[in-house]
């Protein structure tokens, strides 16, 4: 029985959107589906997905990097006040 819609390619849990969520994220290439909805069905592993499956999670994967949408996670510093060492108006202490 095949798991993975043709006619629904670009679905949510669907392999070209799990390439694309992949690269968003910046997580590496790791070809996956999810039968339904995504983390709430089944997860359908690269050695059980067909040709298509895979090639059609390549494709979501390698059009966001080509179009360069990723997740902006800030800082690393976002956590620290920008006003450390300042006096209440905005002058060195």
């Amino acid at each position: 029985m095949k798991l993975f819609s043709q006619q629904d390619p670009r679905r949510h849990g669907g392999p070209y959107d799990r390439g694309r969520a992949d690269s968003y994220y910046r997580r590496p290439f790791n070809p996956h589906y999810f039968v339904g909805d995504t983390y709430s069905s089944p997860r359908v592993a690269a050695a059980d997905m067909s040709a298509a499956e895979t090639a059609a999670y390549a494709r979501g994967f390698t059009d966001n990097e080509r179009e360069g949408d990723f997740k902006d996670w800030g800082s690393p510093y976002a956590h620290v006040s920008r006003d450390v060492g300042e006096d209440q108006e905005g002058g060195s202490p």
